[in-house]
């Protein structure tokens, strides 16, 4: 049996840790993102801690509908998200998002997607994703948000 495949994706944005970090867990500002520019969040909820839950609904720009979710394997503020994804069981498919502060005005993301049961299916997540963190660097590139 092959392995299950992964996909990472790095950025840099130029605001602090705690910022980014806020973007993730804030639904108000989760749902000015997630969806990529274009798209829109009617409903985001989250619980960003250890055993925590989120269920998110959004709609892309083409019209796309998605609902996501998953339970919260690792959380620690302004450095780690860790969680499932669409499951409940983290050994099918996990995402870790990692924040490294450069200085006091720059932080670089980390994202890996671990267990795509197929090249399409990561090739699909990973264009989501590259839309989702474009739209988060948008966001955070003009004025800051209200945390």
């Amino acid at each position: 049996m092959a392995a299950a495949l992964r996909l990472t994706l790095l950025r840099r944005y130029p605001v602090s840790a705690d910022i980014v970090y806020s973007a993730w867990t804030m639904p108000h500002l989760l749902t000015r993102w997630w969806a990529g520019e274009g798209g829109r969040v009617p409903m985001a909820q989250l619980n960003a801690r250890i055993g925590g839950n989120f269920l998110i609904d959004s709609v892309r720009a083409n019209g796309d509908a998605a609902e996501e979710w998953g339970v919260f394997s690792g959380a620690t503020t302004n450095e780690l998200l860790e969680f499932s994804w669409c499951c409940d069981d983290p050994a099918q498919q996990r995402v870790v998002v990692q924040l490294l502060p450069l200085g006091d005005s720059e932080t670089e993301l980390s994202l890996v997607h671990f267990g795509f049961p197929d090249d399409s299916a990561c090739a699909t997540q990973k264009a989501r994703w590259e839309t989702a963190l474009d739209a988060l660097g948008k966001l955070l590139s003009g004025p800051l948000p209200q945390i």
